[in-house]
């Protein structure tokens, strides 16, 4: 980086207008800078740029302005500056700085970092640019470990109130995220795990196997579904399209729609007039509920009904009502518009 000494005019000086929106004022290190000026003089010179934007030493440039100081010496920065904001960022690494300070200078760089990040595939020739970690690249600039970053960000993020502790040294960071972890971190993934406590691919299988092999009617259904949830009122309709409006279809609609499912043959009976409706389906009704005498596809006789088996999975996967309403929306041929009640 090109550069070379000056004394500039104080008066002629621009402080950058991203530093006040990054640091804070600090009376207390003002005052002692100010002291250390008068009795040691200005140990290290302000860097600007050739048009006299300052880009480090905006404390030293207010310290000299209230000692009264008209002339000071100036690093000059000639060589074209890419990002002023990053550079600034960086020549304020080893400044005493706040959490809520380091925390403000990160954010600022994760925005600047990601405008320099090219989007889409290089052009044909043009080098392929290696990934890298931006948390990484923000740590390196400020000169901290990724792990402190993180947990200061959690705090921010969780509790204000502790970074303010932190920030006047009333708590460490370290002991300021245990709590946000004990109180905030840990409650919320115990919670995640308690809401992934069934997995809803298992769900989805187990229940359609369930009604495969015991091909249960759908009112046999709701009243374990409603025994289990309490009274649950369902408006029967149906519907082809998500364009098409809802169809009400009554309940004959439902029973010719549901022997037609189940057999065929005796659908054709009640098509004769050989047999009523009502009749077909409560063949269909008493053969679903008599297990011993209904086999499944490719399974063998089992004792177990299909009301214990929907217990079972009831128990296992803890489905809410509506998981099991988005099931049974796919095995019948009608869909439900629930109004639940408690009991």
């Amino acid at each position: 980086m090109s550069e070379y000494l000056r004394e500039r005019k104080i008066s002629e000086l621009n402080e950058n207008p991203i530093n006040s929106t990054i640091y804070d004022e600090n009376p207390k290190q003002l005052k002692e800078l100010v002291d250390s000026i008068e009795k040691n003089g200005l140990l290290e010179p302000l860097v600007i740029t050739e048009n006299n934007m300052i880009l480090s030493g905006h404390r030293r440039f207010n310290a000299l302005k209230k000692i009264g100081m008209e002339y000071v010496e100036c690093r000059i920065i000639t060589d074209e500056i890419p990002n002023p904001t990053i550079l600034l960022i960086e020549m304020n690494r080893h400044r005493r700085k706040s959490e809520s300070e380091i925390l403000r200078e990160a954010s600022v760089l994760e925005k600047e970092y990601s405008k320099l990040v090219k989007m889409g595939r290089p052009k044909k020739g043009e080098p392929k640019k290696e990934k890298y970690s931006t948390i990484l690249k923000i740590a390196e600039t400020l000169n901290m470990s990724q792990t402190k970053l993180k947990k200061l960000k959690s705090i921010n993020s969780y509790d204000k109130e502790l970074l303010k502790q932190v920030d006047m040294g009333i708590l460490s960071v370290e002991k300021a995220y245990q709590q946000v972890r004990k109180k905030y971190i840990i409650p919320n993934a115990n919670n995640e795990r308690d809401a992934k406590s069934y997995d809803h691919k298992n769900f989805r299988s187990s229940m359609n196997r369930l009604l495969e092999r015991y091909n249960p009617s759908v009112d046999v259904v709701m009243k374990l579904v409603n025994k289990r949830f309490g009274s649950v009122v369902f408006e029967k309709e149906t519907r082809h399209s998500d364009e098409q409006p809802m169809k009400i279809i009554d309940k004959k609609d439902i029973k010719y729609l549901e022997v037609k499912k189940y057999n065929r043959t005796l659908l054709s009976r009640v098509d004769a007039g050989l047999i009523s409706l009502t009749e077909a389906h409560n063949i269909i009704r008493s053969d679903m509920m008599n297990i011993s005498e209904v086999k499944g596809k490719g399974t063998k006789s089992n004792k177990i009904t299909f009301s214990q088996e929907f217990e079972i999975i009831s128990k296992r996967y803890k489905p809410k009502i509506d998981d099991w309403i988005e099931e049974i929306k796919k095995q019948f041929p009608f869909t439900y518009k629930s109004k639940i009640k408690d009991k």
